[in-house]
């Protein structure tokens, strides 16, 4: 038990951390011009080289991937739908959201925040796939 809250809290905590830091570097890029020019072009970098065509077409398979094991790790619970599988599903309604409007487009950190989206939905699963049966 004290092993499952402990991955939960840590878990929880890279989570935080990660989309925190991701609001942060969004926020200095307003004042920071060298900052700026930086995400700038590696959102531009990031954007034409993974996720456009076959790259973006992987990316939705391994999201695809990723919800079917989110599943398998919840069937461990005889049917009881696990907390952190509406947290797997929050996060990847987000990284959907994130993805389609335009506004979060012109963001500095829009490759950051789907690269981030993601790494969170990859911890979310592994907790999933990691917690001990009940």
């Amino acid at each position: 038990m004290k092993e499952d809250k402990l991955l939960h809290y840590g878990v929880t905590a890279l989570q935080v951390a990660l989309l925190l830091a991701l609001v942060v570097l969004e926020f200095l890029s307003g004042y920071k011009a060298g900052l700026a020019q930086h995400l700038y072009y590696k959102k531009i970098y990031y954007v034409s080289q993974y996720y456009q065509g076959a790259p973006l077409f992987l990316h939705g398979l391994m999201l695809l991937a990723l919800t079917v094991f989110a599943l398998k790790g919840c069937k461990r619970y005889a049917g009881k739908i696990f907390p952190s599988f509406y947290r797997y599903l929050i996060l990847l309604v987000a990284f959907v959201i994130f993805f389609m409007l335009p506004v979060t487009r012109q963001l500095n950190i829009y490759a950051h925040g789907l690269m981030g989206l993601q790494l969170c939905m990859v911890l979310e699963t592994a907790r999933l796939m990691l917690a001990p049966r009940k």
